[in-house]
């Protein structure tokens, strides 16, 4: 597995577990969250919170301006992995595909 592959979809985890703590309503109401990966030819993460049900289209995620101080997870994850989905019940239930190996430019 190349170095690049793993570091790659690791930015993407963190990138998408850091929106789940940063966007995770207020006011006392605690919010869990779990992660499975796993890997072998590809890198597979599944993450799931008990945060009230996400809204989101992620086909639309684009980068921030440059100056932006936020606003470029999800478009990180979108542009490093091969699948990027949330399904809403009972809180989120984000995955995480990447394939390993060669890629065609």
């Amino acid at each position: 597995m190349a170095e690049d592959d793993l570091s790659l979809f690791s930015l993407a985890v963190i990138e998408i577990a850091t929106n789940i703590a940063v966007h995770a309503p207020r006011g006392g109401d605690e919010v869990s969250l779990s992660v499975e990966l796993s890997a072998g030819d590809e890198l597979r993460a599944v993450l799931r919170d008990s945060a009230p049900p996400v809204h989101l289209d992620l086909t639309a995620a684009t980068m921030a301006d440059a100056l932006a101080e936020s606003g470029r997870g999800l478009a990180i994850a979108a542009a490093v992995c091969d699948e990027l989905s949330v399904e809403r019940h009972r809180g989120n239930l984000w995955r995480l595909v990447r394939r390993v190996g060669p890629r065609s430019v």
